[in-house]
C-alpha cells in the first residue's frame, strides 16, 4: 500500500483534487501502512510498519521512530514493546486474564508481605528476596548425641563426633568392623563336661562339643521367652553326637552329659 502522500493538497483541477484528497484519505484511515517509512515524515505522525507489525510514531525531534506496541496477526492480538511501564495514576499497574483476576502486580510487597509468603502477584525484589530468605530460613541448629555444630558467621558446618567402639573402625563418614572385632584372648574361652551350660558371660557364646556317651544327642536351647531343640544327631547309634549352636547371653543349653568348648563373640 502506498503510503508517500506529503499531506499538501495544492490547487488543482477537479479530478486530480479528488484523487489527490482520496489518496490522503486512505493513508490517514491505514495509519500510513507500508513496509518502509513514509516519503514525507513529520513529528508525532503514526505508522503502522506492514514489514514487523509494528505501530511506530514519530518523536517531537522528528529525528527517529517511537514502537508503540506490535500486532501478533495470527492470534489477533497485541505484543507490547517497551522498555519503561509507568503507573498512569496512583493505583498500581496490573496484569489480569481473561476473567479479570489478577495474575501479575506490578508492585513491590512490604516487607512483611515478603516474609510471610501472604500474597502471590507481587513482584519479589533483591532486597524482598533476601529478608524473605532471612526470616523462613533454619536460624538455629541443634547438635544432637554425637553431633557437632560450628559457627563461623553465616556459615554452619556439622561434624560427627563419633567414637568407634570395641571392634569398629570409624574414618571420616566410614563405620566398619576391625578384622579383629572378636577378641583374640583365652579369657573369652570355657570348656568342660555338664549336662547343663548357662551363659552369663555378658556376651553370646559360640559353643561346640559332642554327647559324652554314643545316646542323647538332642539338646534344649532355653531363651528368654522360649526355646528350642537343636537336634544334630547322626542317626548312628553307635557313635557320639556331636553340636554346635550359639547361646546367647543369659541363655541356656541343656541335654544329656556332654562335652563342650565355648567361645565368647567378645568385641575386640
Amino acid at each position: 500500500m502506498a503510503n508517500g502522500h506529503d499531506y499538501n493538497i495544492a490547487n488543482q483541477t477537479a479530478p486530480s483534487f479528488r484523487a489527490d484528497l482520496n489518496t490522503v484519505l486512505t493513508n490517514i484511515r491505514s495509519t500510513n501502512s507500508g513496509g518502509s517509512a513514509p516519503a514525507t515524515i513529520f513529528a508525532n505522525m503514526l505508522w503502522y510498519d506492514t514489514s514487523t507489525n509494528e505501530l511506530k510514531m514519530r518523536n517531537e525531534a522528528n529525528s527517529a521512530w517511537i514502537v508503540l506496541l506490535q500486532s501478533d496477526q495470527t492470534n489477533n492480538r497485541v505484543n507490547i514493546i517497551t522498555d519503561d511501564i509507568q503507573y498512569a495514576t496512583s493505583a498500581v499497574t496490573e496484569v489480569k486474564n481473561t476473567s479479570g483476576n489478577t495474575v501479575l502486580s506490578l508492585q513491590v510487597p512490604t516487607e512483611n508481605t515478603a516474609t510471610t509468603g501472604s500474597e502471590n502477584t507481587q513482584v519479589m525484589t533483591p532486597l524482598r528476596t533476601k529478608q524473605s530468605i532471612e526470616a523462613n530460613s533454619i536460624q538455629t541448629i541443634t547438635a544432637g548425641t554425637g553431633i557437632s555444630v560450628a559457627t563461623s558467621g553465616t556459615t554452619r558446618t556439622i561434624t560427627s563426633n563419633l567414637t568407634a567402639g570395641s571392634g569398629i573402625s570409624v574414618s571420616g563418614a566410614t563405620v566398619s568392623l576391625k578384622n579383629s572385632f572378636i577378641a583374640n584372648t583365652s579369657a573369652s574361652l570355657q570348656s568342660g563336661t555338664t549336662t547343663s551350660y548357662s551363659n552369663s558371660t555378658g556376651y553370646p557364646v559360640f559353643i561346640s562339643g559332642r554327647t559324652v556317651s554314643t545316646q542323647g544327642g538332642a539338646f534344649t536351647l532355653s531363651v528368654s521367652g522360649g526355646s528350642g531343640t537343636v537336634d544334630m544327631r547322626d542317626g548312628d547309634g553307635g557313635t557320639y553326637d556331636v553340636f554346635a549352636t550359639i547361646v546367647p547371653n543369659g541363655a541356656s543349653l541343656s541335654g544329656n552329659s556332654f562335652y563342650y568348648l565355648a567361645v565368647q563373640l567378645r568385641p575386640g
